[in-house]
C-alpha cells in the first residue's frame, strides 16, 4: 500500500448490508490509514481512519455490492534514505 495521499487502494468487493467494518490489523511501518466503501451505484459511506489494531464500522448500510477502499492519513517516508514515499505491508479483515 502506498505511504502517499494520492493513491487510494481498492482492497475488496463484498456484497455487504446493515453493519460493515473494516479492521487494521497490522501495517509495517506503522501508519493510520482510512477506510471507506462504495456502492456500485455510486453512492458511499463516510472515510473514516483508523490505525493497527483499531476497527472502522458503519451502520444500517443499505445492502448492495461495495468496493471497499483505502488511503494514507497523510504523507509518511516509509522508503527511509530512497527517493519517494514508498509503500507499507497491510494485514486487514472486513466484515460484510
Amino acid at each position: 500500500m502506498s505511504c502517499d495521499t494520492s493513491y487510494t487502494t481498492a482492497l475488496v468487493k463484498l456484497w455487504s448490508s446493515g453493519d460493515i467494518s473494516v479492521k487494521q490489523i497490522d501495517t509495517s511501518p506503522q501508519t493510520n490509514r482510512y477506510y471507506w466503501a462504495v456502492a456500485d451505484g455510486g453512492n458511499s459511506v463516510g472515510a473514516k481512519a483508523t490505525t493497527d489494531g483499531g476497527t472502522v464500522s458503519w451502520s444500517g448500510v443499505s445492502a448492495n455490492n461495495y468496493s471497499y477502499r483505502t488511503k494514507i492519513v497523510s504523507n509518511t517516508n516509509c522508503n527511509g534514505v530512497l527517493p519517494g514515499n514508498g509503500n507499507t505491508k497491510l494485514d486487514y479483515t472486513v466484515t460484510p
